[in-house]
């Protein structure tokens, strides 16, 4: 085992390309964020009592945050670095605009977002998330809800 010169404080990591994404897991969650047009949704059904850019951003924003592990609003700005940008449909929030964000909520709003998850599992299932569901073929594709739905061939 090499021993580092000078203890662990002397190492330095440095990032050189500004195409690499720490958490290209979030592709996955990106494009099911999209597909399911969840930030419109959100910015439609939870309102607020401040003003500024829509509600959709900002919890989506919050909910990745969550998926690569953060436990703060400050784990959000993680979010921020290198080309995650690329990966999410969504411009993420700033970790202090997060927080006044929240903080800016009643108990009342829960009901707010009750409907918004109510609505999202909805649209997940519409497209054959639901429990129970026949999983979809390799190679096939989602639409966003409310599109039209390609035609199954039909048995002969």
């Amino acid at each position: 085992m090499s021993r580092i010169s000078g203890g662990i404080d002397g190492v330095e990591v440095h990032f050189d390309d500004g195409s690499l994404v720490g958490d290209a897991g979030l592709s996955l969650a990106g494009t099911v964020m999209d597909r399911l047009g969840l930030e419109a949704m959100v910015d439609e059904v939870v309102r607020p009592p401040s003003s500024g850019r829509g509600s959709g951003a900002k919890a989506l924003s919050v909910v990745a945050s969550m998926l690569v592990g953060g436990s703060f609003i400050d784990d959000a700005d993680r979010l921020r670095s290198g080309s995650t940008a690329q990966v999410l449909p969504v411009e993420v929030s700033a970790p202090s605009t997060l927080g006044t964000w929240l903080r800016s909520f009643t108990f009342g709003h829960l009901r707010q977002f009750d409907r918004a998850q109510e609505l999202a599992l909805g649209r997940a299932w519409s497209v054959g998330a639901a429990p129970g569901s026949p999983s979809k073929r390799a190679g096939g594709s989602v639409t966003r809800p409310g599109a039209a739905q390609p035609r199954a061939p039909q048995d002969r």
